[in-house]
Order: C-alpha cells, then sequence, then structure tokens
C-alpha cells in the first residue's frame, strides 16, 4: 500500500510509520507475526520504519487488527504533471475510483466489475 503509493507517484520511498489497533485479548502470536512480515517487507522496500504505536482497544471495538502506516519518500520523478495529456491518450483508472464507480451504479454489474478501468481522454486537460 503505503510504498507502492509513493513509488508510482514518482518518489523513491524512504520511511515509514507502523501503527496497529488491537483488539483485546488478540493472540500474541499473531500479532509477532504481522510485526515481522512487516519488518520483512519493509527491509526487502528498502524503507526504514521510524516510528509506531500500538493502541488496545475492548472486545466488540473491532474485529481483530487494524493496521495504519504514513510514507516519506523524496520525489524523483514528477508525475503529477499533466500538462502532456492531449485528447486520444488512454488513462487508467484503478482502486477507490472504480469503487466508486461501483457504488455509483455507473458500472451495472459491480460483482464482475474490473479493478481497473481504461477511459479515452476526450479533451486535452490545461
Amino acid at each position: 500500500g503505503t510504498v507502492n503509493d509513493l513509488a508510482v507517484s514518482g518518489a523513491e520511498p524512504l520511511y515509514i510509520s507502523f501503527a496497529l489497533v488491537v483488539v483485546e485479548g488478540y493472540s500474541y502470536e499473531k500479532l509477532e507475526k504481522i510485526v515481522q512480515s512487516a519488518a520483512h517487507e519493509a527491509k526487502k522496500a528498502g524503507v526504514k520504519v521510524v516510528c509506531g504505536d500500538t493502541k488496545v482497544v475492548e472486545r466488540g471495538g473491532i474485529d481483530g487488527v487494524i493496521i495504519n502506516t504514513c510514507g516519506l519518500g523524496k520525489v524523483i520523478k514528477n508525475l503529477n504533471d499533466f500538462s502532456a495529456v492531449k485528447a486520444g491518450d488512454k488513462v487508467i483508472v484503478t482502486s477507490d475510483i472504480v469503487i466508486a464507480l461501483n457504488s455509483s451504479g455507473v458500472i451495472k454489474h459491480p460483482a464482475t466489475a474490473p479493478t481497473s478501468i481504461s477511459l479515452s481522454v476526450s479533451k486535452s486537460v490545461k
């Protein structure tokens, strides 16, 4: 999630925070596995976990664990410059936008809806 978000935005991911919200009585072994997996993935991605937090909530407050991360990186390429977009270009839309299209009824069969869609630019953006 977070490391990928930085990378696809043109940044070199450098640092990440790692916070957990855990339901009271959650298995220590499962929690340890989550933390070890996160440490492994951070190392593999070349990012440093520089801060974190843990909160415990009453049983019934949540179901299991909520993991929250935030990342910092160095911009290496400005991928948010849309000045070169022109009519006829293809745009791939993923994630939250597709979910919003599904829930708004724009996509008629959400159960078979794609996780990404391709659109054509019909008017240049300036």
